[in-house]
């Protein structure tokens, strides 16, 4: 099953948007009525034969352009000093990595071990908005022993890097990949918990299921992160400037991976 979804772009994909039938067209249309609709609907598809087969591509089609539009929604949302839960979240992640050391004041030169470039940590997230923000409190707050021990490696004493820098970057990477399709792969690979959650949604809770697509993205930025601390340290940089055609490398190896159908980024326990 995960392979003919993995195909979804060049094969199934293709071939349903090519289809004749006016039930699929119809099905299809509707896929852009992702934000009225809030799931999307199979139960029109009774009288195709293949149904199991093709409302599993069409829920995946709909999951993936609808957590698209999520994504960007959540990155256009700029960082607002005003924003109590915007500052709550970002106090929340300095404790998850740092406890129980506490911060001498909301800006700090603290913030700097964690990798943000100055005493005030907002300032990071001007590119990737809230996206940024929710990213690196999902990690720290979801893999928090994971988290820990990546920022100890973003402190190596001979091959560190600015742990908080690069978590913005990997979501950038991360929301381009979703962007521009190439992480379909990846995402179709995930179908049996993706099409559990449009059964959920069908249930009405809706916000679960809009927390799950999202968390399916995060956790494919965890990974890219993990994969990432590894890489560095496998090149042995002679310094920091080493950073950007290392991370460009790295970029294009994932790139590649997700050109292979049977692609797709899970957490292990190993150590970095």
């Amino acid at each position: 099953m995960a392979n003919y979804l993995a195909q979804g772009e060049s094969v199934v994909e293709a071939s349903l948007r090519s289809s004749r039938s006016e039930v699929v067209a119809q099905a299809l249309k509707n896929l852009t009525l992702k934000v009225e609709i809030g799931y999307f609907d199979t139960r029109n598809l009774k009288r195709v034969e293949i149904r199991p087969k093709l409302a599993d591509c069409l829920e995946m089609m709909y999951s993936f352009e609808d957590l698209r539009m999520k994504l960007e929604n959540t990155r256009a949302i700029r960082y607002d000093l005003e924003n109590n839960t915007h500052e709550t979240k970002l106090l929340e992640i300095w404790k998850n990595f740092m406890h129980p050391e506490e911060l001498s004041g909301r800006k700090s030169r603290q913030w700097q071990y964690l990798g943000f470039q100055g005493n005030d940590p907002s300032t990071d997230f001007r590119a990737s908005g809230e996206l940024g923000l929710n990213f690196i409190l999902y990690f720290s707050r979801t893999y928090q022993e994971r988290a820990k021990q990546v920022l100890g490696v973003s402190n190596h004493p001979m091959y560190s890097f600015p742990l908080a820098i690069l978590m913005i970057q990997i979501v950038e990477t991360g929301f381009s990949l979703f962007r521009h399709g190439q992480a379909k792969t990846h995402f179709y690979n995930r179908h049996s918990t993706i099409l559990s959650l449009d059964e959920g949604a069908k249930a009405v809770d809706f916000i679960t299921r809009a927390q799950g697509l999202v968390g399916i993205f995060y956790d494919f930025c965890c990974v890219l992160l993990i994969e990432f601390s590894r890489f560095w340290l496998s090149k042995k940089p002679k310094n920091i400037m080493a950073f950007p055609p290392i991370y460009e490398e790295f970029v294009n190896v994932i790139n590649e991976r997700l050109k292979d159908d049977d692609t797709v980024f899970l957490m292990d326990i190993q150590n970095i």
